[in-house]
């Protein structure tokens, strides 16, 4: 016989909600039990293992302060459990979440897929749990809700200690984080505490025990103690992310809105048969390690974790044979990022000759893998033991996908563009890969090269193998082997960015511009970042195939090197207008200033503008922090920067520029530059703070060695310039 405990519920509420707020501020991560089980089974390894160490602490913690109060006495065995707990395995596998992944965090990201997948798992959980009592009892029975209790005596003092333990360890934790955030590294101390805290949090609210489970769900005997917890721990998680959205610019804390994960059959099927899984044991994936944890005699408890884990490792199975199928003659993926040191080649350890890069391929055969030609033979997927000896060994890691939307996979928290830290990039495009980013690798450098799934990375890899390098491996990607993505993250840790409708286009006149396209799925909007006049129709057409209207044209700069595309798209679309600095002098529709924000999609989408002078006078930085990206146009690039000899330039403004405005930002804000040279794509803050030849230098020796460039004027410059200064027409 269950009892509504309203203080009880509202305590273990709270604490949960914190949790999860705590881990998204810290960790920048979604809280979802779901993810940190399948963490522990199929990887990646990381804070999401110490979360659930936190849990099973709180389980055997807990057990012992509150035996009777907390927990249910174990009930006969039956292997209907075990069959429950793969349902429940399989259903969160499809579903990518459960009640702490969708229905808290998820509805706090406001995420769609969340929003349609918690009515699912609780309306199913209700029949599912009225349908066993109907079995068990030979009758439906609609009783009266259970009483209120006040909160027991023992109960309300273990609470009390448990939250001045948790208060007390809250603070070598956040000290504990904060240096293994210079190092871009997740905290594992963050993981424990939070996991502590969810913990303490589900046993204290009644959330360990399925009797109070199962009465919140099935109508015999109604307990809201569930239903107060929940909406408590929602709030709470919701306050939090709030917080993090807004103030603290945390990208995963709020549901990308320029891309929407697909709300489809898996998520449907997966919702529907977690929630069956649920009603039925009274069990869900976080409160059934706190139980099995605090009671590890509990044979149905155990059953259901077990028959969990096969759910899950079936499931991996299936993507992983998909990954490999894929791997002989289906698509890959697409995009970049990156932060590590590469070894520079000796003189008695060469780069070997590698053909001229083609031209830069068009966008469509920029993401598609196995569309361009390529050596006939292909690198197979490396193995897990090979993997973590590479890097073990300080391996280099390159990444071969663009930064672009389309490159997303899922993840707990949506579609993200996900990458490993430290990773460079260099461009798997028209079958081969540009020397110039290649020259500084040494050919006996240990590589791991990744993309997607790990097709392009063959190709890639067996690239080259081909032309001297002797160390190379083909590390698959996030979409790819699910364990060799765990080994690499568990080595080197992950990045990933909401990257939306983001396309990057690069440009073939000459100038090796990268103009960028921004879209906006639900109000299907879009705006572009430094147009060429040259593929205006590229662009529009780009455009045109998603769906979107064009209403925003804005410039980085006057640019020396091509003429804008700004006026010509402002004659081609009714409405658009057209953006620059106010300090450059030129004409636009509207004059920026630094501190401002461009608002866009209806007021859901913002670039803040950063002011970063010195290669120009009215240089910008356009910052995405919702994406967790900067454009930093012509000031910040990939192992350089932009050039100070003309156009009222400044080196020693542009040095002060880059490093108090950009390298202030987090370590891990992807850099998405103006232009490259040598088939990259993207960086990290942290990679150009570390490894920047011309910006790790003093700002003495930078201004002396960009005094001594010697370059050529642009070609275009006598053109380009006075038609940038009146919009480019």
């Amino acid at each position: 016989m269950t009892a509504f405990k309203p203080v009880d519920a509202t305590i273990g509420g709270l604490l949960i909600g914190i949790a999860a707020g705590i881990y998204m501020l810290l960790s920048r991560r979604v809280a979802g039990n779901s993810g940190v089980l399948k963490a522990f089974v199929v990887g990646p390894r990381d804070t999401k293992v110490a979360y659930l160490l936190g849990l099973v602490i709180a389980g055997v913690a807990m057990y012992h302060a509150l035996p009777d109060l907390a927990f249910d006495e174990p009930t006969r065995a039956t292997t209907l459990y075990f069959l429950w707990g793969i349902v429940m395995g399989i259903g969160t596998s499809l579903g990518n979440g459960c009640t702490s992944g969708h229905g808290l965090c998820g509805i706090s990201r406001l995420s769609v897929r969340s929003f349609v997948a918690v009515p699912i798992f609780m309306i199913t959980a209700i029949i599912s749990s009225s349908t066993d009592s109907y079995v068990r009892m030979g009758h439906f029975e609609f009783g009266s809700p259970a009483p209120a209790h006040m909160i027991d005596r023992r109960t309300l003092l273990v609470s009390l200690s448990a939250v001045a333990v948790l208060v007390l360890t809250l603070i070598p934790t956040v000290v504990a984080h904060r240096r293994t955030a210079k190092a871009e590294q997740p905290s594992a101390a963050v993981g424990v505490w939070c996991g502590l805290c969810a913990g303490v949090g589900l046993a204290i609210g009644g959330m360990v025990r399925p009797s109070c489970v199962q009465a919140a769900l099935a109508p015999h005997r109604l307990d809201l103690t569930l239903w107060v917890l929940f909406l408590v721990a929602l709030g709470t998680t919701f306050a939090f992310y709030r917080v993090a959205c807004r103030f603290a610019r945390i990208a995963e804390a709020c549901a990308p809105h320029g891309t929407r994960a697909a709300v489809d059959h898996k998520l449907v099927l997966g919702a529907a048969l977690f929630g069956a899984a649920w009603g039925a044991t009274g069990f869900c994936p976080g409160p059934l390690i706190v139980t099995v944890a605090a009671q590890p005699t509990s044979t149905n408890a155990l059953l259901t974790l077990l028959g969990n884990v096969v759910g899950v490792l079936l499931c991996d199975a299936t993507e992983v044979k998909a990954a490999h199928r894929a791997l002989h003659g289906a698509l890959c993926g697409r995009a970049t990022n990156g932060s590590a040191v590469i070894p520079t080649a000796k003189a008695a350890d060469a780069t070997p000759t590698i053909p001229p890069p083609s031209p830069p391929a068009s966008p469509a055969s920029e993401s598609a893998e196995g569309a361009t030609a390529a050596p006939s033979a292909e690198q197979p997927l490396a193995t897990v033991a090979e993997l973590r000896a590479a890097l073990s060994a300080g391996a280099v890691v390159l990444d071969v996908r663009p930064a672009v939307g389309a490159e997303a996979t899922e993840s707990d928290g949506g579609a993200v563009f996900r990458t490993i830290v430290g990773a460079r990039s260099i461009l798997w495009e028209g079958g081969q890969m540009h020397a110039g980013a290649l020259a500084p690798i040494a050919t006996s450098t240990q590589i791991v090269v990744i993309c997607r799934t790990g097709n392009r990375a063959a190709r890639a890899a067996a690239f080259l193998l081909k032309h001297g390098y002797s160390n190379v491996l083909n590390g698959g990607g996030p979409a790819g082997p699910s364990d060799l993505w765990a080994a690499l993250v568990a080595g080197r840790g992950e990045l990933s960015f909401p990257l939306g409708g983001l396309q990057q286009l690069r440009s073939a006149e000459g100038s090796s511009t990268l103009t960028y396209v921004l879209t906006d799925a639900s109000s299907k909007e879009a705006i572009i970042l430094d147009p060429v006049a040259e593929h205006i129709e590229r662009d529009l057409e780009h455009v045109h195939k998603l769906g979107c209207t064009l209403t925003l044209a804005l410039n980085t700069h006057v640019h020396a090197d091509h003429v804008t595309g700004s006026g010509g798209l402002k004659q081609a679309v009714r409405g658009l207008r057209s953006y620059i600095s106010a300090a450059s002098g030129a004409h636009a529709d509207v004059k920026l200033s630094p501190g401002e924000v461009v608002t866009w999609a209806g007021g859901q989408r913002h670039l803040k503008v950063l002011a970063t002078p010195g290669h120009t006078n009215g240089c910008l930085t356009f910052h995405d922090e919702a994406m967790g990206a900067v454009f930093t146009g012509d000031a910040l690039l990939i192992d350089g920067c932009g050039r100070t000899d003309f156009q009222q330039g400044s080196a020693q403004t542009l040095y002060e520029s880059i490093h108090t405005q950009l390298f202030s930002l987090p370590p891990s804000t992807l850099v998405m530059p103006g232009h490259d040279y040598k088939g990259r794509s993207f960086s990290t803050i942290g990679t150009e703070r570390q490894v920047n030849p011309r910006l790790t230098q003093t700002k003495a020796d930078f201004v002396s060695l960009m005094a001594n460039l010697g370059l050529p004027h642009p070609k275009k410059m006598d053109v380009a310039v006075p038609a940038n200064m009146v919009c480019g027409v």
